[in-house]
């Protein structure tokens, strides 16, 4: 297991494409960064290709965009994907989201595509 070494990240306002496309079998752990300032989170993990936890233990609360955030995370742990949404969703001013969840891992991507709503990266069957 990789984990990333914690740095100050209190300043940071965006995160856009932080953990793009990295490319290993050894699985990404998402530290405790604090996030209480970030705006901008499109496309974070956008073709992240290492087993990861979806980071819900992240504060959100100021974020805007979370556009394409997890698109085409193959290897996420399908056990944090609705746990995450229901984060996105329910925050206090909704985020921009647009195919948040888009092709989120070979293995999930029936039950994915089935149950999140379009806009989030699904087909629209969820039920609200």
């Amino acid at each position: 297991i990789e984990n990333i070494a914690l740095f100050n990240t209190s300043k940071v306002t965006n995160m856009r494409n932080m953990f793009d496309k990295s490319q290993s079998n050894i699985p990404l752990i998402i530290p405790a960064f604090d996030t209480s300032n970030v705006v901008n989170m499109y496309a974070m993990f956008e073709n992240n290709m290492r087993p990861f936890n979806l980071p819900t233990h992240l504060n959100y609360s100021k974020v805007e965009d979370v556009r394409y955030m997890f698109q085409h995370t193959y290897y996420a742990n399908p056990d944090t994907i609705y746990p995450m949404y229901d984060i996105l969703r329910t925050l206090p001013v909704v985020p921009s989201y647009y195919f948040a969840f888009r092709a989120c891992g070979q293995e999930i991507d029936d039950f994915i595509w089935k149950t999140l709503p379009e806009e989030w990266g699904g087909i629209g069957l969820v039920t609200q």
